[in-house]
């Protein structure tokens, strides 16, 4: 028997006598009709009247539909209800033919399964035509309709598997592109989706070949944020430059209260630069990347008090593919590299050629791992994930590495403040035992001369930053 949604709105004004209630309904079709909905009496001493009887959903008539009522104590309050229905379409000019929703509530003995009440909600739905509104009397066909639970938040978190009990998480992403808006859905899907959105790019017609969302002419942050909206999700959208340290001005704000981190999925140098070097941001960091045409992917997670931070995490990354023949030849092969891709006369897009699912495929492994570390906590430490293409190029290996804070020098060249990052692994090499030189004036001394005990991984010139690995 097939079954209708409907959902139902109770008019207050409406002036029907209780115990049968007229409002507004919402059927298929965001199209507006009405709704009655019924219940009995009270009984002696004002007690609910309860039914026992449980039968399978058979209603198929407005006779049927009476008599169900009957079997729920409440067809008087029915016949009612439909008297005074009809008595108020009267006084209006003829709305034609229209779907009427009927809500028998059933008062059962003991509260429903999985429910704190103990009232079921035994929804119907009739066609309604004519001075009579039933064309065929009791034999006018009725049609059973399901109860749904409106689009929210909690249900987004329930069938997600997750607490639908628990506070959204504020956090905020930086790009709405391919990766980033994939990433915000499927976490927005599970009711954790981003509550600020940055970026300053518009969308294009070539962004549907990879792009979460449909293009059309708009800002990308304002389509995503639209997006999120309709999962009951407030995000905030920012059409702004990440790329520049007035990103964490106040006047941006870009971090709400409490957030749990900034999530960067640009894959763009300044904007990760600016993350690392910034001293005023103090909420912990993720960086989430693709290299090498979508067959390698890393996630970056700062560690506590943003040491290390995702300027140190992308120096191990690095160092993990100068020990990594495989990950070199993937990151710096033949086909690894952006290329120029003509969008039109005299435009283009600078990106790495690859499918819609090649991206999902990454999206999906890095949302689910921030999924896990919204509902958990960030870890302990810094970490970084490495993810690597399956050879049938339909699964995925991830490499999981634990990072320890570094050691910050800071030091001068040229009367120009830099900063120098030591991993823990080079620590060793700058201290000289003979002399007993402590670290910090064996690593300016390494600064300055370009030598030393160290490994220059990672040289930020232009926001003064060096790391050693």
């Amino acid at each position: 028997m097939r079954r209708e949604s409907v959902r139902c709105t109770i008019d207050g004004t409406c002036p029907i006598p209780l115990p049968a209630r007229l409002g507004s309904v919402v059927s298929t079709g965001s199209r507006m009709s009405l709704a009655l909905v019924v219940w009995p009496r009270p009984g002696p001493s004002c007690r609910a009247v309860t039914c026992d009887t449980y039968v399978p959903e058979t209603v198929d008539s407005v006779g049927a539909l009476r008599r169900r009522a009957a079997e729920y104590h409440c067809l008087d309050e029915l016949d009612d209800g439909l008297v005074n229905l009809k008595w108020r379409l009267s006084t209006h000019r003829q709305p034609g033919s229209f779907v009427l929703a009927v809500v028998l509530l059933a008062h059962r003995p003991y509260h429903l399964i999985g429910s704190q009440s103990s009232i079921e909600l035994c929804p119907y739905v009739v066609d309604v035509a004519g001075p009579d509104h039933f064309t065929k009397g009791d034999a006018t066909p009725v049609r059973p309709a399901a109860h749904h639970d409106p689009m929210s938040r909690r249900l987004l978190v329930q069938m997600s598997g997750g607490d639908s009990k628990s506070p959204p998480v504020r956090w905020t992403l930086i790009g709405a592109g391919s990766l980033g808006s994939k990433i915000a859905m499927h976490l927005a899907r599970a009711g954790h989706g981003p509550d600020v959105v940055v970026d300053n790019a518009g969308m294009s017609p070539h962004n549907a070949a990879r792009h979460a969302l449909l293009p059309r002419p708009t800002a990308k942050a304002n389509l995503l944020c639209e997006s999120l909206k309709e999962l009951d999700q407030r995000p905030r959208a920012i059409i702004a430059d990440a790329g520049t340290p007035s990103i964490f001005s106040p006047q941006n704000a870009i971090l709400s209260n409490g957030s749990w981190a900034l999530v960067n999925a640009t894959a763009t140098l300044s904007v990760h630069s600016t993350i690392s070097a910034s001293r005023v941001m103090k909420t912990r960091a993720v960086e989430v990347s693709l290299f090498g045409g979508g067959s390698i992917g890393s996630i970056s997670v700062e560690g506590p008090n943003r040491n290390p931070n995702v300027g140190d995490l992308m120096a191990e990354f690095y160092a993990n593919v100068a020990d990594d023949r495989t990950l070199r030849e993937g990151v710096f092969g033949d086909g690894s590299q952006t290329v120029w891709q003509p969008i039109g006369q005299g435009c283009g897009s600078l990106t790495m050629p690859m499918s819609d699912g090649r991206v999902s495929l990454f999206a999906a492994s890095m949302a689910e791992y921030l999924l896990a570390r919204q509902r958990d906590e960030l870890p302990s430490s810094g970490k970084l994930l490495i993810g690597r293409l399956a050879d049938n190029g339909l699964g995925m290996r991830w490499k999981d590495i634990d990072m320890p804070p570094v050691t910050v020098v800071d030091a001068s060249l040229d009367g120009e403040p830099w900063s120098i990052h030591v991993h823990s692994r080079a620590d060793a090499g700058l201290l000289d035992v003979g002399h007993g030189s402590p670290l910090a004036s064996r690593a300016r001394r390494a600064l300055g001369c370009g030598v030393g005990a160290v490994t220059v991984s990672g040289v930020a010139g232009a926001l003064r930053g060096r790391r050693g690995a």
